[in-house]
């Protein structure tokens, strides 16, 4: 960054000056190596803002550090310093800190000889602070090249090392706001401050310093943005009173890459604490507090009142690490009015006997027990025995057991997954491991291309046999050809299950029919372990079919068959007719989870790869149109988010407040979708469709253009599945409902004209006929759509494209499910074509009766 013209440090008027003494030992040290690394002299820097109390810290950098007008500044909202703090900061050798080894938010301080302001001497020239305290602006600026010459270390002999040394005298600066606002704009990303740093103007810290290092050496040159971004993430403790950010970007702690079991809320996921803590625990909101900040929940007790905080469970210990030294990240964290009071005491004073170590060492608890205020002594460190002490230790033994509770249960579940992967590992050679390689080796080489496996990477695998190898060191170390199993969002098209055989990670495809059936089960481990031990044996089916060479072309055949059933069978529903699922879809407006299906029904049935998604945060459906590329090769297959807003009483509307647009947008973009429907009985729109909800639509098209949100009345969905058959609506013409309708209203009239719509003479008397004959002709084959179309052709002198004829078998499966079916493939008339027929005409002749009623 460029440095104003004036110097910054100039800024303001002289009120005083600083005569500091800078030993020829201390400069000694550094240059023997206390500071050898630019990295450490940095983290140095930002620990100082650590024992200042800082709760903010950023770190700025010039991208060009051999620039002349490069600087690196540490800015954080620790306490400041006024003249006496500045003065008492460049007694060099001496530290407050060694006095007071605990700040006034309970931190144990780091620092302990009074050099680490020094630590800017090996980066550059000169070091800068500015700072604010008590609403006042102060600045001061060491020139180190200013430092008096103290000859030779060869020549000095322990006399002359003591001799007095000539002070440094520093300019003690006072300035203005506005003074202070220009000297550090250089540093600032706004008029006011940094993301979560605000020094100036309305709600401005308290307090701050700025330390800015410029005239910078060689050593500042050798700094790598990622290196001391790792160096600062080991040097931090994992704790939620300090944020770090590196050029703008957050550093977070390494152990906050420690993969969670869970974050439980007191309060929202916490109801009941397990005993010894007290049982009568009553839950209460603040509602000063969003619902998302931990503080908006509590539990209040009758001694200690309102309890908050959260629990936090690791999968690894996060009791390790350099970070340690500047504090830690385990155990309980108690804080009485915003102030941590045990520091020192991980266990809080309980008998650590009791607190077994294995959980202990993966496990941190954040809790608020303000009333304990009363129980401190006057030195704000230790409490008074009594009864709340007592009683708030009996609350932590009883989270710590919750915590305990977690892991075993999350350590069960593991072993249960373990055994599953086991099973295989343990199973003979020639049903597993065997066809499970060829096939690996099969894919690598290219003759044959099979959809359960990752297509592997040949960068990492150069030659056949590297890859040989390595997968046979993964059976022979005993990690198996299936070791880890996940739940991922793969594709609607995908198997429901694909095995990644270089690293043994068996991937369950969530986007699956038959796996989105299971969904609510996903936690439960007992309950997962049959579809897991499933999804691995559709893995191993085919490479038993490629291992049995019966060719490519019938292991497709027999997969497509058998995937075309595990998706038939996930509809619980049955075969139903798109009437049906219309009345099902209306009579589901009442239930949230009824609604949520019928959606993703209706979808289903308008000819979508539809599934219905039962996690927490994320859409109720996915909606998938498969269609192929245009004849120019644009893309015209399409993704929709499903949303459904019910209300138990008739006649009510959708609230904007149950419409969070942003909430939406999130599901959809997750989802990687292009357009959003969220359906409901009505939506407050607003006069003229201009409400709050449709404003934010609106807004969200400006930012996005190319996505949409769409909403829409449960009554017109339901006629739009009830007349697409009879209309013969396809995908394509359906993207046009979501790229140009946003409200409800916008909606009803785009099924309104598809509904006035005349579409062209049907051939499906000709259709079905021609399948009819066909059946009867070859009894032992089913009627594939080239064959349907050759005979069309000739025997009915009607040409019709593939796309369209199935198309056109679809609607008829959609009218009539269980009289004719249509596949992927091919289709089946279960029927004489004239009863079918017959079925036809009365769907069709019922639907303006359906929609007067309606």
């Amino acid at each position: 960054m460029s440095l104003a013209t004036s110097a910054f440090y100039e800024a303001g008027s002289i009120t005083d000056h600083i005569n500091v003494e800078i030993s020829f030992q201390a400069i000694k040290l550094f240059s023997e190596g206390l500071y050898s690394s630019p990295n450490k002299a940095i983290e140095e820097l930002v620990s100082n803002a650590f024992d200042a109390d800082a709760t903010c810290v950023h770190t700025v950098m010039s991208a060009d550090r051999a620039s002349a007008d490069a600087s690196i500044a540490i800015l954080d909202n620790g306490t400041g310093m006024d003249s006496n703090g500045l003065k008492v900061h460049w007694i060099v050798g001496e530290s407050a800190k060694s006095q007071n080894r605990v700040t006034g938010k309970g931190r144990r301080t780091i620092g302990k000889f009074g050099i680490g302001k020094l630590a800017a001497y090996v980066l550059g020239d000169r070091l800068t602070h500015l700072t604010k305290s008590d609403g006042k602006y102060y600045s001061t600026s060491m020139d180190f090249t200013v430092i008096p010459p103290s000859g030779s270390a060869a020549g000095r002999t322990a006399a002359t090392s003591a001799d007095p040394v000539s002070p440094v005298q520093l300019d003690l600066r006072e300035l203005t706001e506005q003074e202070a606002r220009e000297a550090a704009g250089a540093w600032l990303t706004d008029a006011n401050g940094r993301p979560g740093l605000q020094l100036f103007g309305d709600g401005a810290e308290d307090s701050w310093t700025i330390a800015i290092i410029t005239d910078l050496k060689e050593m500042a040159t050798d700094l790598s943005v990622g290196t001391l971004r790792w160096v600062l993430a080991t040097a931090m403790p994992l704790r939620d009173d300090f944020a770090l950010y590196l050029n703008g970007k957050p550093v977070d702690p390494s152990k906050a890459g420690v993969d969670k079991i869970g974050t439980y809320t007191i309060g929202s996921d916490i109801l009941k604490i397990p005993q010894p803590a007290p049982q009568e625990l009553e839950v209460e909101l603040n509602e000063d507090f969003d619902e998302s900040d931990y503080h908006h929940w509590s539990l209040t007790d009758s001694v200690l009142g309102p309890v908050t905080g959260y629990l936090d469970v690791f999968q690894d210990p996060i009791d390790s690490g350099k970070s340690e030294n500047i504090g830690r990240s385990n155990g309980f964290f108690v804080y009485v009015n915003g102030r941590l009071i045990n520091e020192e005491d991980a266990g809080f004073g309980i008998d650590r006997n009791s607190l077994r170590h294995g959980t202990f060492s993966r496990f941190r608890l954040v809790i608020n027990l303000d009333r304990l205020d009363e129980e401190l002594r006057s030195s704000r460190e230790t409490l008074r025995a009594g009864a709340p002490v007592e009683r708030a230790r009996e609350i932590l033994r009883g989270l710590f057991n919750l915590a305990r509770a977690k892991l075993e249960s999350f350590e069960a579940a593991q072993d249960l997954e373990r055994r599953a992967s086991q099973r295989f590992a343990d199973s003979p050679a020639s049903l597993t491991e065997r066809p499970l390689l060829r096939m690996a080796v099969d894919s690598y080489t290219e003759r044959y291309q099979p959809r359960h496996i990752v297509p592997i990477d040949k960068t990492a695998y150069p030659t056949e046999e590297a890859l040989v190898e390595h997968i046979e060191e993964r059976i022979e170390s005993g990690a198996g050809l299936i070791g880890e199993v996940v739940y991922e969002d793969i594709g609607t098209l995908v198997p429901m299950a694909v095995l990644d055989a270089t690293t043994g990670k068996l991937s369950i495809n969530l986007d699956h029919p038959f796996v989105a059936h299971f969904s609510d089960e996903f936690n439960d481990p007992k309950k997962n372990l049959p579809l897991e031990l499933f999804a691995a044996a559709e893995v191993l089916l085919e490479a038993e079919l490629n291992d049995a060479n019966i060719g490519p072309s019938a292991v497709s055949s027999v997969l497509d068959q058998r995937d075309a059933l595990l998706r038939h069978l996930a509809r619980s529903s049955g075969a139903r007719n798109s009437l049906t699922v219309a009345q099902a879809l209306l009579n589901a407006v009442s239930s949230a989870k009824g609604l949520e299906l019928a959606v993703v029904d209706a979808f289903q049935q308008l000819g979508f790869e539809a599934i219905h998604k039962a996690k927490t945060g994320e859409a109720d459906g996915l909606a998938e149109a498969h269609l192929s590329a245009s004849e120019t090769g644009r893309q015209r297959s399409y993704r929709v988010s499903l949303e459904a807003k019910s209300k138990e009483k008739a006649g009510a509307k959708v609230k904007k407040s149950a419409v969070e647009v942003s909430t939406i947008v999130r599901h959809r973009d997750d989802l990687n979708c292009q357009y959003a429907l969220v359906v409901g009985p009505d939506f407050e729109t607003g006069a003229d469709n201009l409400g709050a909800v449709v404003r934010e639509i609106q807004t969200d098209l400006l930012a996005h253009p190319d996505k949409r949100i769409t909403l829409m009345r449960v009554r017109d969905l339901a006629r739009l599945v009830r007349i697409s058959p009879a209309k013969r609506l396809d995908l394509e013409v359906l993207s046009h409902l979501f790229l140009t309708c946003q409200t409800p209203d916008e909606a009803a009239e785009w099924v309104d004209a598809l509904e006035q719509s005349s579409p062209p003479p049907s051939p499906h008397p000709q259709i079905v006929e021609m399948v009819w004959e066909l059946q009867q002709e070859v009894k032992d084959h089913t009627v594939q759509y080239p064959a349907l179309m050759t005979a069309l052709r000739y025997k009915k002198n009607l040409t019709i494209s593939e796309h369209d004829l199935k198309s056109e078998c679809l609607a008829l499966s959609r009218m009539a499910p269980n009289q004719f079916v249509a596949l992927d493939d091919r289709v089946e008339l279960n029927i004489k074509p004239e009863t079918l027929l017959a079925t036809i005409h009365a769907y069709i002749d019922a639907l303006p009766d359906l929609d007067e009623e309606q």
